[in-house]
């Protein structure tokens, strides 16, 4: 069994092209994304672009690798999730709690990565599924 590991991405794409260049993802059995997609490192006022680009990114590998990618979800992802606005609580409010703690994530970047439940469909080895 072979097994890919691809550690922190943190929006450097250009990193994530030099592993796709090397590595054959077809001749993998497993892909595992060990999470931390966003934020990247040393830079104090990231672009959305580069989030937006980033989380479309990990999305069409998704469509790609259905059934033998997995996303872990890293520190610095959950309070992208969290911050969403249609991750609510029962008080109608997004949690803030496990957002604050991360100094470049805000509701405005959790907003500029929302992509729409039914604008991306695509078959993917049958049944369509929605990411």
């Amino acid at each position: 069994m072979k097994i890919l590991v691809i550690p922190d991405i943190h929006e450097d794409l250009v990193f994530l092209a030099k592993i796709e260049s090397k590595e054959d993802f077809d001749s993998y059995d497993y892909i595992v994304c060990l999470g931390d997609y966003f934020d990247p490192r040393s830079v104090i006022s990231p672009t959305d672009e580069k989030l937006k680009a980033t989380a479309i990114k990990i999305r069409d590998l998704k469509f790609r690798y259905a059934d033998k990618l997995y996303l872990l979800c890293g520190n610095h992802d959950l309070p992208y999730y969290a911050l969403r606005p249609d991750c609510i609580d029962c008080s109608d409010k997004a949690n803030y709690r496990i957002g604050f703690s991360m100094r470049c994530t805000t509701i405005e970047r959790a907003k500029a990565i929302k992509i729409p439940p039914n604008c991306e469909r695509r078959r993917i080895n049958g049944p369509i599924r929605a990411v």
